[in-house]
């Protein structure tokens, strides 16, 4: 290190100790900005811009083949989707089911999925323990094989070192009339993270099926794949409008559309908080500067030049801020290691990669390093504007009567006054409003109360429950006991996920009009149990049903073996 540098550095920290007042003011003030910037840096970084945490993500792309709310083309998993390998280095394809394993002290329901090559390989899915899939296990008639996420093989199989080659039973949600047996050959890493929760079991995928999303090659052109997906679809299935086309959208895009103008508004309201602390600090900083004519007029008298002041004023400034800047690093560093889950749950979606995506990385310090050397800077150059023209004769003359202040003085301290309440004032109210906008967006009122519901899979054995008879008796007594519980208000089952947006599907409505909606098959006490109001007409009752019971007909799910409870706790109670 440069001597000059280092007695400056002396200088400056024996300057910044000798004035303990100033110095804490400064570096809490700015630490807390720099905090909560640091802290929107990591959770933006997560989400936004540090991508999928899949090898090649930015070569990912969902392929939708039809609008929102409309029928995918039939047959498109019968076409010749290897004429397009040229473009798509690995197809990615999935069958999304509920394992419920039996055995073991209790039954216990997994959220999994059936999979395909190209599932493993286009997220690079290795294995932590034991291998991955085999291109024979995918040939129909071939044993089940299985794939447990870490966190079943902690919770369910007690992280048992010998794992691999365990056997265990299971019913899917599929194929529910017999339990399958599956063997283990591997643990997916702790790590491991996918757009949906549908990953504590993977199993080949043995159904024909096309690819809803592809990772395509070096240097191909999503718009190239989009052109050939088309052309391929519409040539082998000729039923299409003229004006139908694939579409190719980046998979992180998708997957973080929803909340990209929240975080940008959540960003720019902290940017703005952290605006307000460099004001706040940068008037003490031209206070204290005043106050110092006569010290930088004394040093000028005894032979130093303004560029040493200058110098002396920026490593000052520096010091701050990089006082400031460690302090509000390691303050968020904190605060993020507990506040990770809760920003997930508030934002709805979880960060790309877990909850250990959202911490202080690379990217973030960059931006810290960035925000200290901007803010040191502007805190040495707004003293040395100050001190800039100071005079040996005026810096005496205004100092020669203890406590005597000149008239320009006191008029500039007064403009730096007004000058900075207003801009603090105009900034509070910027930052009001970004806060505001934020707060509308999470609480958009999307016609239910969420608060206080919990909800959870049902599954029922096809072996036990033959018939619709004893599958209504079933849910019968599983309401009652529900209703009686402690604590609960209202219960309901429905044929689908609560809060979850059904599948399309083909409805006729008077006049022959044909449309595609959502259905939903729901006890009397679903919309009680959610808060839905009724504008007009009424809700269900038990004689909407033919034949009269408990619940209504369309309760009667494929093969009776899936559904979902809803309950209703009083105030306090929290949502799953």
């Amino acid at each position: 290190m440069p001597g000059w540098l280092t007695a400056d550095l002396r200088i400056a920290a024996r300057t910044l100790w000798n004035n303990p007042g100033f110095t804490a003011a400064a570096v809490v003030t700015l630490a807390l900005g720099i905090a909560l910037n640091t802290a929107v840096f990591a959770v933006a970084n997560a989400y936004l811009w540090k991508g999928l945490p899949y090898p090649g993500a930015t070569r990912l792309y969902n392929i939708l083949y039809s609008t929102p709310g409309q029928n995918h083309p039939r047959g498109l998993e019968k076409l010749d989707w290897v004429a397009l390998g040229d473009l798509i280095e690995h197809p990615v394809s999935w069958d999304l089911d509920m394992f419920y394993l039996i055995g073991g002290e209790h039954p216990e329901s997994a959220p999994g999925a059936w999979v395909t090559p190209g599932f493993m390989d286009g997220l690079g899915i290795r294995p932590a323990i034991g291998r991955a899939f085999s291109p024979e296990e995918f040939q129909p008639r071939s044993p089940q094989m299985a794939l447990i996420s870490h966190t079943l093989w902690q919770k369910r199989f007690g992280g048992d070192a010998a794992i691999v080659g365990r056997r265990f039973e299971a019913y899917v949600s599929d194929r529910p009339e017999e339990a399958e047996v599956f063997t283990i050959i591997g643990v997916l890493p702790a790590e491991f993270w996918h757009t949906n929760p549908y990953t504590e079991i993977l199993a080949p995928l043995r159904a024909p099926s096309y690819p809803y999303m592809a990772r395509l090659r070096q240097g191909v052109p999503p718009a190239e794949a989009e052109r050939r997906i088309t052309e391929l679809v519409k040539r082998e299935i000729g039923s299409l409008p003229a004006d139908w086309r694939a579409q190719l959208r980046s998979t992180h895009g998708e997957y973080v559309s929803r909340l990209r103008p929240i975080l940008q508004v959540i960003a720019t309201a902290a940017g703005i908080v952290l605006l307000i602390a460099c004001a706040n600090v940068a008037f003490l900083l031209l206070i204290r500067a005043a106050r110092r004519q006569k010290e930088i007029a004394v040093r000028l008298a005894l032979g130093a030049h303004r560029g040493h002041i200058a110098r002396m004023l920026i490593v000052e400034g520096l010091l701050v801020g990089a006082a400031a800047t460690g302090a509000g690093i390691a303050l968020s560093w904190l605060a993020l290691d507990w506040l990770a889950p809760v920003i997930q749950q508030q934002l709805g979606r979880a960060a790309p990669g877990g909850a250990t995506a959202i911490a202080i990385s690379g990217t973030v310090l960059a931006a810290d390093a960035a925000c200290c050397l901007v803010t040191a800077l502007v805190f040495a150059l707004a003293p040395l504007a100050a001190c800039w023209r100071t005079s040996l004769s005026s810096a005496m003359h205004r100092g020669r009567r203890s406590g005597y202040e000149g008239t320009g003085s006191r008029r500039t301290r007064s403009i730096l006054i007004a000058l900075e309440v207003g801009a603090s004032l105009a900034l509070l109210a910027g930052c009001g409003l970004m806060i505001r906008t934020v707060t509308n967006m999470l609480e958009v009122d999307l016609g239910y109360q969420a608060q206080r519901v919990l909800s959870g899979p049902l599954g029922l054995r096809q072996r036990s429950y033959p018939d619709e008879a004893r599958r209504l008796t079933f849910y019968e007594r599983l309401l009652a006991r529900l209703e009686q519980t402690p604590g609960v208000e209202s219960a309901a089952l429905s044929n689908w996920p609560a809060l979850q947006p059904p599948r399309p599907q083909p409805v006729e409505a008077e006049q022959a009009v044909r449309l595609q909606a959502g259905v939903i098959g729901v006890s009397p006490g679903y919309l009680a149990a959610l808060g839905v109001p009724i504008t007009q007409g009424r809700a269900f009752t038990a004689a909407d049903r033919p034949g009269a019971g408990a619940l209504c007909s369309a309760l009667r799910t494929h093969r009776g073996s899936a559904g979902d409870h809803v309950c209703r706790g009083p105030p306090g109670t929290q949502g799953d």
